[in-house]
């Protein structure tokens, strides 16, 4: 009798060792629990910070009068690339259109009402050798052109004066013009390329 229990108590054991799940087997020491529950991932990394917009360019209507009067010598509009504000602050701004390696940019500096504005197409060259003078014609062209870009700053076109005007052998073409109230005239350059494509132009006080 005694000889049955010992081995009923042998085949309970052996049976609790071979059932799944039996929690008999001690658990190594600094293993966790395993709580079905998916371990964390790691920690997202923080954004980065994003970089703070650019306040609205102050009179941004006058740039891209500006800038569609010399894409009209390309036969295009503002619309026909990217506009994008550069810089936008007090006293400066700066404003850029492009279409592939084509990149026109125009900035107006302000400091005290002594102010400036430069049209660059970086695309044109208007260095030229051999002036000659233009013709009545050119001169005309060149008049009508220079009361356009006055009137896109807000300047009235009826005050331009024709400084000088020049041409090179190579068709690039220069002139200079005076505006504005009698006492407070300002200077406005002009510069074309064989093309006529209006390649650097300034406006700003008399230099």
């Amino acid at each position: 009798m005694r000889t049955r229990t010992i081995v009923s108590a042998a085949l309970a054991l052996i049976l609790m060792l071979l059932l799944p799940g039996c929690a008999c087997a001690p658990e190594e020491p600094g293993t966790p629990a395993d709580t079905g529950a998916e371990a964390p991932g790691p920690a997202a990394e923080p954004e980065a910070d994003a970089e703070p917009e650019l306040p609205p360019l102050e009179n941004e209507e006058q740039y891209l009068a500006l800038l569609g009067i010399g894409l009209e010598f390309y036969d295009l509009t503002p619309a026909d690339g990217e506009v994008v504000v550069l810089e936008s602050m007090e006293g400066y701004g700066a404003l850029q259109w492009s279409s592939g390696d084509h990149v026109i940019t125009i900035t107006l500096r302000d400091v005290e009402n002594d102010w400036r504005w430069d049209y660059v197409d970086d695309a044109v060259s208007v260095e030229g050798v051999t002036p000659d003078p233009m013709t009545d014609a050119e001169r005309a062209s060149f008049l009508e052109l220079a009361g356009r870009m006055v009137e896109a700053v807000g300047g009235d076109s009826a005050t331009v004066v024709e400084q000088y005007t020049w041409k090179a052998a190579d068709g690039i073409k220069q002139g200079n013009y005076l505006f504005g109230e009698p006492g407070d005239e300002r200077v406005l350059h002009i510069a074309t390329d064989g093309e006529g494509h209006l390649g650097y132009s300034y406006l700003t006080y008399e230099l």
